[in-house]
This record gives structure tokens, C-alpha cells and sequence, in this order.
């Protein structure tokens, strides 16, 4: 087939979203809004851990430590080389490479000041200065290896707080795969204690606090607590009950966190408000983030990190265009990075028949909705459910389509 009948899928969509755009007659509003792309700096990365000094968002990708100002990315250490080291649990023999797996870092945190950077498996914290990493502290062994079994614990979230490090720590034994601890370090008196605190699944740092994710018999709520998980000292947020916030942080005195592609803020009073959108359908707890004390909030998924401005009042005053249906995820991240001030919402609301349900009855929350075809889509055309198609723009592209599919998805040319 000649380049005259290859058809862009992506370009298909985003044409469809940009018609749904003009059809509602939504305003553009939406200043602060960046995405940032790993693979543009020529190494391929990704973001493994992030956090916030000042208005500088530093982020730990595979191949370097980078810091984002706003307009420009930078390597503030190179960490290339520990590429081939990084999930090797154990310290290599040789004496190059061990040097190597000594570097390979997996988390950063701040105190707020400085930058530090922790090993996942020996346990060494690092300060981050002038390009190097500088020994700083160490996380006792036990905590991170449990011998008897021989299981390297995963570090699932690290915050600092209290003077110390807060850990959360994946299972130390084979009964009980699912198993987490909220472990704390006092680097200055040299003791660590394990919190009581049972079904913990995220946390951030707060003030001299934590906030903490919990899962729990009435669904999932966000709490406070002091910085060694002693005691709960009250509830932020209680989500539906299947909400599962992802990307926890704090804000002032509140919590911001993704539920969906949503990203809420907590409001002091129980409840919460969507102040912004980022392109992700299925989130997950420990994702990286991070949150300015300016109100800039950091989401990191694939390749990609989402900056969204969370601190006006009128935050979420801005084009939303609400899809439903399964739509590939990188379509969704291409078209909210070429087109900023537009934000799409992503809704899982079941199955085919849930979504034609949906359809049919003209559900006024979803402005999109994305049909398999033949399937739904033909029930939908033969049954009359679909007007036609003016946008001359679309008519154009849906010709370019390969002969099978407009075949099943066209009527009368």
C-alpha cells in the first residue's frame, strides 16, 4: 500500500478529541501545565524517585540524577554506569564494579534542603553535592535484608521527617507475600524502630509527620501521623470505596494525590477538590511524585513527568474532555502534550455493555466514548444511535482508513 493509505491511528483520535473540543465550545485555561519527557535528553530515562527544593524538582532517572528549574533540565550526578548494577542485590567481587554498585542508588529525599540519595540494598545514604555522592548515613542492615530467609525487602516509599528517615518496606518472609512495614531510622541517636501501624500502602512527608495511605475494613482513607508511625492523630481524607490515591503528597497542610487522572487536594474538612488532570489510566500507590511548596505537583509514569499547578482557587477551571472506553495511554500523553490547555479525563465505567449503556442514554458526564468495532459500534450504527459525521477534516481522515475498517465503521461513504 502507497503512503497515501497509511492511516494515523493517534491522529485519528486526537482529531476526534479536538471535534468533541470544539463541539462542547469549552474555553482554554490552563497556565502551569508542562510534561516532560525523559527520552529527550538523549538518555532514554525514566523516574524512579523524585522530590522538591524549592522551586527545583530533582529526579532520579536510570542514567542520572537531573534537576528540572522550570525551563531547563540538568545532570547533577551522572549515574550511567550503575545502570548494569542497579537491581543487583548483592556487592560484586570485582573491585570496579563493586565501586560502581556502590553509586547505584534507587531513592531520593530531602530534608528540605539537601538532596540525599539511599541505596536499596546496602543501605548508604548519600548527600548530593557538588555533583558527587557523599556518605551521609546508613540504614541498619536488618532492616533492609532478612537473613533467615534470605529476602532483600523492597523499599516501597522513603520520607524524611522528624530528624530521621521513614521507610516503607516491603515483606521479610515468604507466608506473607503482601506484608508492610513502616520502619524509622534516628540517624543521630542510631536506633530504628518498626511501627504497629498495619495496612499502610503509601507515605509522604509532612511537617515533622508522615501522611500515610491506609487500607483498611472501611476502604481507603488518608491519615496523619507522627514521623515514627506511634499513632494515627487523625484523618485527612476518606476516598471512595474503590479509591486508591497514588503519587501521596503534602501540601500545606493538606494532601494532594491522584485518584484516577484526577489529581485532588485535600479542603481541611474531610473532603477534596480536583484541582488538576494528568493523562494516566491506571495508577498505582507508590508511584514517584513530589509537590513544591508552591504548589507545583510532579507525577511520574513511563517516560514521562507530568507538572501540574495546584495552588490557585479556580485550579481546575480548564478544558476537560472526559473519554470513555479503552484508548491506548500514549495517545492520551501525545495529545495532552501538544495541546497543554486541554486536559482529558479518563473513566472506566466496566465493560462493552456498561460503556454502550452509557452511550445510549447519553450520559452527560462522559464527552467521548471509545467503541470497538464491528462490536458495540456496529450495534450503535445499525441501531440509529449515531449521526453522521460533518467535520470535512474527519471525513478526510476516516477515507484513509485501511479498506476493512471503513467498511466496518462507515455508512453511506
Amino acid at each position: 500500500m502507497d503512503g497515501k493509505g497509511v492511516f494515523d491511528m493517534k491522529k485519528w483520535i486526537g482529531l476526534l478529541l479536538a471535534a468533541a473540543l470544539l463541539a462542547l465550545g469549552l474555553a482554554a485555561c490552563a497556565e502551569g501545565n508542562t510534561t516532560l519527557d525523559m527520552n529527550d535528553s538523549g538518555r532514554y530515562d525514566g523516574a524512579m524517585s523524585m522530590c522538591y527544593v524549592g522551586d527545583t524538582l530533582y529526579i532520579l532517572g536510570g542514567s542520572a540524577l537531573h534537576a528540572y528549574d522550570g525551563e531547563t533540565m540538568t545532570v547533577c550526578v551522572d549515574l550511567a554506569d550503575t545502570a548494569m548494577q542497579r537491581y543487583n542485590p548483592v556487592r560484586p567481587e570485582d573491585s570496579v564494579q563493586a565501586a560502581i554498585w556502590d553509586r547505584a542508588i534507587g531513592h531520593i529525599f530531602t530534608d528540605g534542603e539537601t538532596v540525599y540519595g539511599l541505596h536499596p540494598y546496602s543501605g548508604e545514604v548519600f548527600e548530593v553535592a557538588d555533583g558527587e555522592l557523599v556518605h551521609a548515613g546508613q540504614v541498619p542492615q536488618e532492616l533492609l535484608y532478612a537473613s533467615e530467609e534470605d529476602i532483600h525487602r523492597e523499599i516501597q516509599g522513603v520520607a524524611c521527617a522528624g530528624g530521621g528517615l521513614a521507610l516503607l518496606l516491603g515483606t521479610d518472609t515468604y507466608e506473607e507475600y503482601d506484608k508492610i512495614e513502616l520502619a524509622y531510622v534516628d540517624f543521630v541517636n542510631g536506633t530504628h524502630t518498626v511501627s504497629a501501624i498495619a495496612g499502610i500502602k503509601s507515605i509522604a512527608a509532612c511537617g515533622d509527620g508522615l501522611l500515610v495511605y491506609i487500607l483498611d475494613s472501611e476502604g481507603t482513607a488518608v491519615w496523619r501521623c507522627d514521623a515514627k508511625g506511634e499513632a494515627l492523630s487523625g484523618e485527612v481524607v476518606r476516598l471512595e470505596a474503590d479509591g486508591q490515591p497514588s503519587g501521596l503528597q503534602a501540601f500545606g497542610e493538606g494532601a494532594v494525590y491522584l485518584d484516577g487522572s484526577r489529581v485532588c487536594l485535600t479542603d481541611g474538612q474531610g473532603g477534596a477538590a480536583v484541582k488538576a488532570y494528568v493523562p494516566v489510566q491506571y495508577a498505582y500507590g507508590s508511584a514517584p511524585a513530589a509537590c513544591s511548596s508552591g504548589g507545583m505537583y510532579a507525577y511520574a509514569y513511563s517516560n514521562y513527568v507530568f507538572l501540574r499547578d495546584i495552588s490557585g482557587e479556580d485550579a481546575a477551571q480548564k478544558t476537560v474532555i472526559t473519554v470513555a472506553g479503552s484508548l491506548s495511554p500514549q495517545t492520551i500523553i501525545e495529545f495532552c502534550a501538544e495541546n497543554p490547555d486541554i486536559a482529558v479525563d479518563s473513566r472506566d465505567i466496566g465493560d462493552e455493555e456498561a460503556l454502550l449503556a452509557a452511550a445510549v442514554s447519553k450520559d452527560a458526564d462522559i464527552d467521548v466514548f471509545v467503541l470497538s468495532a464491528p462490536g458495540g459500534y456496529a450495534g450503535m450504527l445499525d441501531g440509529g444511535y449515531l449521526a453522521p459525521v460533518e467535520s470535512e477534516t474527519l471525513i478526510g481522515q476516516a477515507a484513509m482508513l485501511y479498506p476493512g475498517i471503513q467498511e466496518a465503521v462507515l455508512q453511506d461513504g
